[in-house]
């Protein structure tokens, strides 16, 4: 405890960081504050008795509670991350977007700038489905029409004025402003769970059992998260003047994530998994099959979705490593640093056994993501509180983990250069 105080106090003591945790806090509580602003048009003392379901509520999750509050920062940067997403594939795929992606900060700054536009079509088209189908005609005071008009324009709005806190946060506070954002809400939605948990829970040891479980879950996420399969390297070196190599590279090694495509094959097969319950639904009047497929796939806490989405979950974290990790490129990297494989012959040879190794890796990772997609709704079957099971797994608690690790380095990042500019502030130099 004596240590991880004096390790808190050292935080204070660097200026540059100290400077940046204010920032960092003020835009957060900012953007909280924004997510008590509730949308205009609505009685809202008729519209909470509505329950929630489907892909509102998985979206709920993902956002962090903001969309169940139907505040003007309802969508919160969900558009701003699937514009995202459609720009990495675009940056790999696309010659345009290939060549901006290759011109250093003037190129990234484009695709920022266009991220951004798109992020703009992209806000309104998620409007209006959840302005739809999640506000019932007597939960409003105005017409439906006049509602639409007020809700879209709102929205995008909204979801603009996160993406500058994001923005912000990014150039003057500490971590990731997207993953800093998206967490802050998730954790503010963190003390009412608890608090519905413990109202209805049995007794307080299942409690305390359930915040154990929570832990090792925790432990478990954080230790994938970080695990790497090691491919050690060696390097051939010419001396000038001399017609001979000289093989050195000891601990040097190419990593490879088990975790390699992150967050992300959740949150992509969280929206496939949308798409069979919409089918259904446009369908139910013409098929009874239809009618069957939109009920099994709205309840997410059932088997049949749950095994759906693991699967999806599954064949995502392939396609996303597939389309982000280039094995040419690796080769290529390689080739020009004068590295190589032990054992292993360069070319061919080489991006054969990356593309194995990266194989066994990634079904391990696939399988890890699936089980972390469907461990709410276990959760949840074991009698945990919906609102509660939420941090057992999926897209709430990998983002937690991820960006808190990441803060943590950054932390670490600027309390070494702090000390680093202190040893040269007080060094005394010598006379001559």
């Amino acid at each position: 405890m004596i240590k991880f105080l004096a390790k808190l106090r050292n935080v204070f003591l660097v200026k540059e960081l100290t400077s940046r945790i204010y920032n960092t806090v003020i835009f957060v509580s900012i953007y909280l504050f924004g997510r008590l602003l509730l949308l205009p048009g609505v009685d809202h003392s008729v519209f909470f008795q509505h329950n929630t379901t489907g892909i509102i509520a998985w979206l709920d999750r993902l956002l962090g509670s903001s969309l169940t509050s139907y505040s003007v920062l309802a969508l919160g940067i969900y558009p701003y991350i699937s514009a995202s997403i459609f720009i990495q594939f675009a940056s790999r795929n696309l010659p345009y977007f290939q060549r901006l992606q290759k011109e250093g900060p003037s190129g990234r700054n484009k695709l920022s700038q266009i991220t951004r536009l798109l992020a703009c079509f992209v806000a309104p088209l998620q409007a209006i489905p959840y302005l739809l189908r999640s506000v019932p005609q007597q939960a409003l005071f105005i017409s439906r029409y006049e509602f639409l008009l007020l809700g879209l324009i709102v929205l995008t709005t909204g979801t603009m004025f996160c993406v500058f806190l994001a923005d912000r946060i990014t150039e003057k506070g500490i971590g990731n402003g997207s993953s800093v954002i998206i967490t802050s809400g998730i954790l503010a939605s963190l003390p009412n769970s608890i608090t519905q948990e413990v109202s209805q829970v049995s007794g307080m040891l299942i409690f305390v059992i359930e915040v154990v479980v929570l832990f090792f879950i925790t432990l478990s996420i954080i230790a994938i998260t970080r695990a790497v399969r090691k491919i050690p390297l060696q390097r051939a070196r010419q001396f000038v003047g001399l017609n001979a190599l000289t093989y050195t590279g000891r601990g040097e090694y190419l990593p490879v994530q088990v975790n390699a495509a992150g967050v992300m094959p959740i949150i992509m097969a969280g929206m496939l998994s949308t798409s069979p319950r919409l089918l259904g639904r446009l369908l139910r009047d013409k098929s009874e099959w239809a009618a069957t497929i939109e009920t099994i796939m709205s309840d997410d806490t059932g088997w049949q979705y749950n095994l759906f989405l693991a699967i999806l979950v599954f064949g995502c974290t392939y396609f996303y490593v597939a389309i982000f990790f280039n094995v040419s490129e690796i080769v290529s990297s390689l080739k020009k640093e004068n590295a190589f494989i032990s054992n292993v012959k360069p070319g061919r040879d080489t991006a054969a056994y990356i593309d194995s190794v990266l194989g066994k890796v990634t079904l391990f990772g696939s399988f890890f993501l699936a089980l972390i997609a469907v461990l709410p709704a276990v959760a949840y079957y074991f009698k945990v509180t919906r609102a509660f099971s939420r941090f057992f797994g999926g897209t709430n608690l990998i983002i937690l983990t991820g960006t808190i690790l990441e803060l943590i380095q950054q932390i670490k990042s600027y309390l070494f250069m702090g000390q680093y500019n202190n040893m040269v502030q007080n060094e005394t130099i010598p006379e001559l």
